[in-house]
């Protein structure tokens, strides 16, 4: 008697155990799905769930191409770069349940800086988009519309405005606003036949750090921009501008280094903190040119090149700066 009332206590002790252990499998089953399913979302949100400004120079090889994540979540984008590597550059910063940009800005209209966005088009809904307004044949305009024909790419114009020097581009409010002040083109002022020229200069402002974006501007439209500053804007916010780009932290080097641009007389004046250069490796045209990186040496502090570091990223709360290098 004693031994079965001994073998059903082990028995019932057995079960027991059983329905712990397959309890607590299921508890770490769930607890497993549960945190791969909070590390799936944080990866698919990314830079979009961030309360900071994020300026992230994209390595798109010999060209350009800048994605800025505002404080509040919106998107720019400045330029795509020469082919169709800026969709995968962008999709893995920016979460796969949004396919809204709210602004692409094309500085100006040579390839490497524009034919991205023939790829960018169909995969994403633009909002507004920037140009400089330069009717000739090398044009943004005109290029994306003879593709868009051709493609049938969907692309509504009445979403396209022409940047004049003078224009801002508000994006948030209170504390979290960013400023963009457009420096070039002036208003009736197009170069015929010369696109660089035509590049639309960008000050982006966000509490004590700044970034300028130059495009392929010239030495010329770069000694110009001081000037351009006074003529454009009403006295107060000229002067605001003049101290931000004598206090300037980010430069984006002009046409990826070229001598055409980065003159010695305009980098002594604004002295960057630091300098960016997009550029591809081996390039033909042997971007960046040595003179303008022995200038640049001289008048920065640090100068990056996304040939030796890939993706460049900054990224501030307004009192600190973050720098992130993808290699």
């Amino acid at each position: 008697m004693s031994n079965k009332i001994f073998s059903e206590i082990i028995y019932s002790i057995k079960n027991k155990n059983r329905k712990i252990f397959s309890d607590y499998f299921y508890l770490i089953l769930i607890s497993f799905f549960l945190i791969l399913f909070f590390i799936t979302l944080l990866l698919f949100t990314k830079v979009y769930s961030s309360r900071e400004l994020k300026v992230i120079f994209l390595d798109v090889g010999q060209g350009d191409s800048i994605l800025i994540q505002t404080p509040d979540g919106q998107k720019i984008l400045i330029d795509a770069g020469p082919d169709d590597k800026v969709i995968r550059k962008i999709e893995s910063y920016l979460s796969i349940f949004n396919k809204e940009i709210d602004l692409v800005i094309m500085s100006h209209g040579d390839s490497d800086h524009i034919t991205g966005f023939l790829y960018l088009f169909p995969k994403y809904n633009v909002k507004n988009i920037l140009v400089n307004g330069d009717q000739n044949k090398e044009s943004s305009i005109y290029l994306i519309n003879q593709e868009k024909i051709e493609q049938e790419i969907e692309f509504d114009e009445s979403k396209t405005y022409i940047a004049n020097c003078g224009d801002i581009l508000s994006f948030g409010k209170g504390e979290d606003l960013i400023e963009v002040y457009i420096l070039n083109p002036v208003k009736g002022g197009l170069i015929i036949n010369d696109s660089n020229e035509n590049s639309v200069v960008l000050l982006l402002v966000y509490k004590d750090y700044s970034f300028l974006f130059l495009g392929d501007a010239s030495q010329e439209i770069e000694n110009k921009l001081f000037l351009n500053i006074e003529n454009c804007f009403e006295k107060t916010v000229s002067l605001s501008l003049k101290e931000k780009l004598q206090d300037l932290t980010v430069l984006k080097v002009s046409h990826h280094g070229s001598n055409t641009g980065s003159s010695a007389s305009f980098l002594k004046l604004i002295k960057p903190e630091y300098a960016v250069i997009s550029a591809g490796k081996d390039n033909r045209f042997n971007h960046p040119h040595k003179e303008v990186v022995e200038i640049l040496e001289k008048y920065s502090k640090n100068i990056l090149n996304t040939v030796n570091t890939g993706d460049i990223i900054f990224q501030t709360d307004g009192k600190n700066l973050e720098i992130i290098k993808a290699k």
